[in-house]
């Protein structure tokens, strides 16, 4: 993300079977700044042991449905 981090960031992070279907996992948000002032990088962790082989959607949600979200979905493929 770029900008200065906020003291409260409203961030979803989920796993889900289908872009628009309920969270199977939700994972709190953990922030870390990186080299450039305006910049710092988002991550969680889900634990996908017990998830069958096939793919999924991570969704990272910012913002609050008042005042406007963004959403970044990205495919996870779990192989074994």
């Amino acid at each position: 993300l770029y900008g200065k981090p906020p003291t409260t960031l409203p961030l979803k992070l989920e796993l889900a079977a289908t872009v628009d279907g309920p969270a199977l996992q939700q994972v709190p948000a953990q922030g870390s700044g990186t080299k450039d002032p305006d910049r710092f990088v988002i991550s969680g962790t889900f634990d996908i042991a017990s998830l069958a082989p096939g793919d999924y959607v991570v969704r990272a949600t910012i913002g609050a449905p008042d005042s406007g979200e963004a959403r970044i979905v990205r495919t996870l493929r779990k192989v074994k």
